[in-house]
């Protein structure tokens, strides 16, 4: 069983919503399908997602949130721009997983060598680890190592 096969339902996180798992666009669910197999040829654990996609109210929640000081469960800022939101279409580009940092370090560059389009960190200062995403516009293309 992989990371999204959960009755293809997770949770929200902070905003503590059940979001199909359809939201997610076809590179990121790619992505995340393939961080299960590679944590289980690792012999690893299995990514954890606390959040996709989310409107942009929920959005602005987190960002007031923040604001107000209240930062549980986030390492930065929620972006204006995130990719969190789904596009016209309805389709999201980005997912957080809630491991810890160790296996975090391990997965992200695994990611990013090989799907060079994608994100890990996004661009925050300081880098949220946790977070993985398509850059909008992005062409879909697996590289085979």
């Amino acid at each position: 069983m992989n990371a999204v096969a959960q009755e293809d339902l997770i949770f929200g996180g902070a905003c503590a919503q059940v979001v199909p798992m359809y939201h997610l666009s076809k590179e990121a669910k790619e992505i995340l399908d393939w961080i299960s197999d590679y944590a289980k040829q690792m012999e690893m654990d299995l990514p954890l997602v606390i959040s996709t996609c989310r409107t942009s109210d929920q959005q602005q929640d987190l960002q007031d949130a923040w604001d107000r000081g209240e930062k549980r469960g986030l390492r930065v800022r929620p972006a204006d721009n995130s990719a969190h939101i789904p596009d016209q279409r309805g389709f999201c580009r980005a997912f957080d997983l809630g491991n810890d940092d160790n296996w975090l370090q391990i997965i992200g560059p695994a990611v990013t060598r090989n799907f060079p389009w994608a994100r890990w960190g996004g661009n925050f200062i300081p880098v949220d680890m946790n977070h993985f995403d398509v850059p909008k516009g992005t062409l879909f293309t697996i590289r085979l190592v």
